[in-house]
């Protein structure tokens, strides 16, 4: 009693393969029949095919990313099935999970997402990529908001020079914390018109520094007049 096409696919009911019992008929010329059964099992044991997003690991810029650029990569991953048409894809990716790059020394934070295929019978495949987050812009420096530095000979001391120095400061996409420093040597400063004409004057460089090692620049001239 079998009609062709009557098979349907496996675990249609999330659990169990597909069972259609024939009932086979022998009938003799004279009418007399004897019967018996068999089962067909369709069943599904081959697991899906996943594919990791086309375009590879992901690479991001701190603080120059949202939750919505990693929403788009993680949904570039897709699997195939040879039994079932929808493959169920996930991934463990944690939002908000991400660290800065950089912590403790100077490699990129990287975290690594497994996606799961599941077919509708249970069988699954995995793939791993990389979500990257790297700083490779430097921080903005400012030099003393006063602009140079003005002494008269004979009248300042290192403090003066120092509170001057510490005028610069810095900003960060990704480092709330930038280092910045200077060139400036305490006791450097000479007299003016050593030469007869013009006041002493040194040129200091500041240097930002963040986490990552990028830099900025910027200079000011202390002026012994």
């Amino acid at each position: 009693d079998y009609v062709a096409g009557s098979l349907d696919d496996p675990c249609a009911d999330g659990s169990s393969p597909f069972e259609l019992t024939v009932t086979f008929t022998a009938t003799d010329n004279c009418g007399n029949t004897d019967q018996c059964t068999a089962t067909i099992i369709v069943e599904d044991t081959n697991a899906p095919e996943i594919t990791c997003p086309a375009n590879g690991d992901l690479t991001l810029e701190c603080g120059e990313y949202s939750e919505a650029d990693i929403t788009a990569w993680l949904s570039g991953a897709s699997a195939t099935d040879v039994c079932d048409s929808d493959v169920e894809v996930t991934n463990d990716y944690i939002a908000g999970s991400l660290g800065d790059p950089c912590d403790g020394n100077r490699d990129p934070f990287e975290l690594t997402v497994t996606f799961t295929a599941t077919d509708d019978c249970g069988n699954t495949d995995q793939c791993t990529a990389v979500i990257r987050v790297e700083d490779t812009n430097a921080p903005e420096i400012e030099c003393p908001a006063n602009g140079d530095l003005v002494l008269e000979c004979g009248e300042y001391s290192e403090a003066d020079i120092a509170a001057w120095l510490s005028g610069a400061s810095a900003t960060d996409v990704c480092d709330s914390d930038v280092e910045v420093t200077n060139d400036y040597v305490a006791g450097s400063l000479d007299n003016p018109c050593a030469d007869g004409s013009s006041p002493f004057e040194l040129v200091v460089t500041f240097t930002a520094m963040d986490d990552c090692g990028n830099t900025d620049e910027c200079t000011a001239t202390i002026r012994v007049e």
